[in-house]
C-alpha cells in the first residue's frame, strides 16, 4: 500500500494502483495541520491513528512512504576536470567540506554536465533525522515501511515517462503551490510556495509579495535592507527575523481605496495571480542559466480547469514562458505507480577503506620468471 502525506490537498492517502486481476484501492483522511513541516506532519498522523486508514495500513506486510518534497534538498558543486575513477573521491571531499555533518544525510550524486576545464557535479540529499521521525511513527504503531519516495519524483516519473527531456511543472493547491524541475530522468529542483489557488482567488486577499508571503515578513526583509547598508550585516533568515517592524504603515495601492465589488475582486485577482506568475517567471530564467541550463519555455500546470483558464488569461502580456495544462486532477496523482527511491538507502562514508599496510607490504609476489 502507499501512503501520501499529501500538502497541495492537506490530506493523508493511502492507494495501490490497479492491475488486470485486482481493482485500484484508495481511502483519504483530512490532516488537521497543514503538512508543511515534520512535527505537523505526525501531529496530523496521530489525529487519524484510530482510523480505518491505520488500520489498513497495520494488516499490509509492506508499505511505501511518499513525502512532501520540502524534505528533499539539491544542489551542485563544480570540480575540476578529473578522470571519471577520481570524480567521486573530489565530490565526496567537496561535500564533506561543505556540510561538515554529513553523515546526517541521505544523498545520491551524479556528474551534471562537463566540459574540458570543469566537471558539474549534481546531488539530492535529505536530513536523515527528519525521514526517520516520520518511519519511526508509523514503525510505533506497527505499520510496516519497506521503501520510501517524494512526491516530486513519483509524479514526475510518471507524467514524463519515457521522455528524457527536462521540464518545468507548477502545481497549485488549496493553499500550497509547488514550481518542480524535471532533469529528464529525476527532479532537480522544488521551490516550496506557501499559498494556493484559495488565497489567490480570495475576493478580500491582496498578496503582497510571492516570495514573503506574510506582509509581517516582507516588512522585516524591508527594514533589514534600509539598515544593511550602514551595519552591513550578513543576509540570513536569522538577521531578517531579529528585525523590527517598520512603524510607519505600508501603503496600499490606491485601487484597494477606490475600487467596489466585482472591479475590486477583478483587480485582486490579477494582483494575486501575477504576484505567483512573476515568481514562476523569475523560476524559470534562474534555471535556464548555469548550472542548470534548462532550456524549456513552457511550465504545465498541474490545477483544476478553472483556475487555469483565469490564471493563463492573466499571464499573457508579461510571463516569459508559455502555459500548458496537465490534464490530470490532483485526484488523480492517487493512481500512479509507485517505485523504490534509492535515495533513502544511499549515505556519504564516514572515511575511506582502511588498508592493513603490513600485511600489504608483507604480501607475497610470487617467483621471479627465468630469464
Amino acid at each position: 500500500m502507499n501512503i501520501l502525506l499529501d500538502p497541495f490537498t492537506n490530506r493523508i492517502y493511502i492507494f495501490k494502483p490497479g492491475t488486470s486481476r485486482t481493482l485500484a484501492f484508495r481511502a483519504d483522511e483530512p490532516a488537521s495541520s497543514p503538512l508543511d513541516s515534520v512535527d505537523s506532519c505526525i501531529h496530523a498522523l496521530e489525529d487519524i491513528e484510530e482510523s480505518d486508514c491505520m488500520n489498513i495500513l497495520k494488516s499490509q506486510s509492506g508499505n511505501t512512504l511518499i513525502l512532501p518534497d520540502f524534505l528533499i534538498g539539491f544542489g551542485t558543486f563544480v570540480l575540476p576536470s578529473l578522470s571519471k575513477l577520481k570524480m567521486g573521491d573530489a565530490f565526496q571531499t567537496r561535500f564533506k567540506l561543505c556540510y561538515p555533518k554529513y553523515k546526517e544525510y541521505y544523498m545520491t550524486s551524479e556528474e551534471y554536465r562537463r566540459s574540458d576545464s570543469s566537471v558539474t557535479y549534481f546531488y539530492t540529499f535529505a536530513v536523515r533525522k527528519n525521514i526517520e521521525m516520520i518511519v519511526s511513527y508509523f514503525k510505533s504503531r506497527k505499520v510496516v515501511i519497506t521503501d520510501v519516495d517524494y512526491y516530486a519524483n513519483v509524479v514526475g516519473s510518471n507524467l514524463e515517462k519515457d521522455k528524457k527531456y527536462p521540464a518545468y511543472y507548477l502545481f497549485v493547491g488549496d493553499d500550497y503551490s509547488e514550481f518542480m524541475v524535471w532533469g529528464g530522468t529525476h527532479p532537480i529542483g522544488t521551490v516550496s510556495i506557501p499559498f494556493g489557488r484559495q488565497t489567490i482567488t480570495n475576493p478580500e486577499k491582496y498578496l503582497e509579495s510571492g516570495y514573503f508571503y506574510k506582509n509581517d515578513r516582507a516588512k522585516k526583509y524591508s527594514a533589514f535592507l534600509a539598515e544593511s547598508y550602514t551595519t552591513e550585516k550578513e543576509l540570513n533568515d536569522e538577521t531578517i527575523d531579529e528585525m523590527e517592524l517598520p512603524e510607519a504603515e505600508h501603503k496600499k495601492p490606491r485601487a484597494l481605496r477606490m475600487l467596489k465589488g466585482q472591479a475590486l475582486e477583478a483587480y485582486l485577482f490579477k494582483n494575486n495571480a501575477k504576484k505567483l506568475l512573476s515568481m514562476v517567471n523569475d523560476l524559470v530564467l534562474y534555471y535556464h542559466n548555469e548550472p542548470w541550463y534548462v532550456p524549456v519555455s513552457t511550465v504545465k500546470v498541474v490545477c483544476n480547469e478553472d483556475f487555469y483558464q483565469a490564471l493563463l488569461e492573466k499571464s499573457a502580456d508579461f510571463t516569459a514562458f508559455e502555459m500548458e495544462r496537465v490534464d490530470r486532477e490532483f485526484d488523480e496523482m492517487r493512481q500512479l505507480h509507485v517505485a523504490d527511491n534509492p535515495l533513502f538507502k544511499k549515505s556519504v562514508k564516514a572515511e575511506r577503506r582502511k588498508i592493513d599496510w603490513k600485511k600489504f607490504l608483507n604480501m607475497s609476489i610470487g617467483p621471479k620468471k627465468k630469464a
